[in-house]
């Protein structure tokens, strides 16, 4: 996976591991060993022009990692929560990572302002912070639950996981029509939390409503079909 910005160029090659490493197990690799699969790799073409191994010569850095994914079962403990890849992380393929980090924390603030408001006091008592942060992982983890799912079934597409999933990547994926990922990307955004206490008014209507916008007008979303 390529991608560019005007002033650099940022590559990322995923390996299939032999076996799973599961917490609290963890793994650490060398530069040598960077070099090492790199070289197994370095005369796959990236376009028509240019070989991985031409990228590799020119790098500033480089890093071997494993990608990791997990939803944890539990996200907070007293005053403490968690949020984001500290309570859910997932494959970088689908570009969900950071977008679902950023709703977490909107759906928890948004909690938490409630809980201010109807109280009228800037400081929670510890059963009522338990008792919003509960509410909080339970809105929460279902969907990041499918998110992982999803994120790791699309990097195993593209990487051809099994000699099944190759043939759909290359055979099957290339015919769906081309709004396919669109629409299936922004069922899942228009579902996210919003800010509740930011009032929305000044803010332009997009092509999509949020799933909990009452509107009579649904001529946008009709494009989106």
């Amino acid at each position: 996976m390529v991608i560019s910005q005007p002033d650099h160029v940022y590559t990322f090659v995923t390996f299939r591991l032999e076996e799973p490493v599961i917490w609290p197990r963890r793994t650490f690799y060398t530069a040598q060993d960077a070099e090492e699969l790199a070289e197994t790799v370095a005369s796959y073409p990236v376009c028509e022009s240019l070989l991985f191994g031409e990228l590799w010569l020119k790098r500033e850095r480089a890093s071997l990692v494993n990608v990791e994914d997990g939803v944890l079962d539990k996200w907070h403990y007293g005053r403490i929560v968690l949020a984001g890849d500290a309570a859910h992380k997932v494959t970088i393929n689908m570009g969900f990572g950071g977008n679902s980090s950023i709703e977490s924390i909107v759906a928890l603030c948004s909690q938490l302002k409630s809980e201010i408001v109807s109280h009228k006091e800037s400081s929670l008592s510890l059963s009522t912070l338990e008792r919003v942060f509960e509410s909080y992982q339970a809105k929460r983890h279902a969907p990041m639950k499918m998110i992982m799912n999803l994120s790791l079934f699309t990097t195993r597409i593209l990487t051809w996981d099994t000699p099944l999933i190759k043939l759909f990547a290359r055979w099957i994926f290339p015919w769906l029509p081309k709004r396919y990922l669109i629409d299936q990307f922004s069922k899942i955004i228009k579902g996210g939390p919003k800010l509740d206490y930011i009032g929305m008014d000044n803010f332009p209507r997009g092509r999509l409503a949020w799933e909990d916008e009452a509107t009579t007008d649904n001529s946008n979303d009709e494009d989106l079909e």
